[in-house]
This record gives structure tokens, C-alpha cells and sequence, in this order.
């Protein structure tokens, strides 16, 4: 019987510490919330990029692409990670980043090519 006492109670100890660290985990998306600019890093050099980010979707600028304010198809947030998908055409845009601080550093990915970019929280300059 005793035996049996501690296994419950140890049983119970570890459901609550497993409830407790749910509850602790942060919500990160209104953290990416907001204007961010920056640049991709582009083999004919850095490229200019203006992003902004709601709960449920952003839009994103490459003025030297000529895309302006193009709204994303999707906008998912994971932990201190987003994802941003948008399709203009036939081309398939898709940016990958995590936060640190007020700093966003991913990949972004035109069709078959792939970039590093960082963004920085702010409207910047465009």
C-alpha cells in the first residue's frame, strides 16, 4: 500500500510540473508584430526589404523587385519563429526567421533561390 502511495504521489508531482511548464511557455507572435526593415544579403549585393506583420498575415515591400506592399498568403507564428509564404504569378516567395531581440534573421526564398536576410524592428527608410 505504501508503495503504491508513493507511486501516485510522484505520478501527481510530474502531471503538475508538466501542467506548470505549459503554462509557462511564451507566446511569441506579438513579439513579430509590427514594422521591421532590413536587408536581404543577395550575390549582386544587399537588397532593401521592408516588412510588416499582423496576428494573421503582412505585407511585405522589395522595392528593387518591384513588389510593393504585397499582401502574404499565409503568416504562421511558432515559438520565436515565423513563416510568411506569398505568391505573385508564377513565383513563390517565402521567408523564414527567428527573433532575437528586436532583430529578425532568417532565409528568404525566391522560387528556387535562397537568401540570408536580416530585419530590424522600425519602418526604416523606404
Amino acid at each position: 500500500m505504501k508503495r503504491y502511495l508513493i507511486v501516485c504521489a510522484i505520478f501527481l508531482l510530474v502531471l503538475t510540473g508538466c501542467a506548470k511548464q505549459k503554462e509557462e511557455e511564451k507566446d511569441y507572435t506579438n513579439e513579430f508584430i509590427g514594422h521591421w526593415h532590413g536587408e536581404i544579403r543577395h550575390s549582386d549585393g544587399p537588397v532593401a526589404i521592408y516588412v510588416y506583420l499582423t496576428p494573421t498575415g503582412g505585407q511585405i515591400t522589395v522595392p528593387s523587385e518591384a513588389i510593393e506592399e504585397a499582401d502574404f498568403t499565409t503568416v504562421t507564428y511558432e515559438e520565436e519563429k515565423a513563416t510568411g509564404v506569398l505568391h505573385l504569378g508564377e513565383r513563390m516567395l517565402q521567408i523564414e526567421g527567428s527573433l532575437t531581440g528586436d532583430r529578425i534573421e532568417g532565409s528568404y526564398k525566391d522560387t528556387e533561390k535562397t537568401y540570408d536576410f536580416t530585419l530590424t524592428r522600425g519602418e526604416g527608410d523606404s
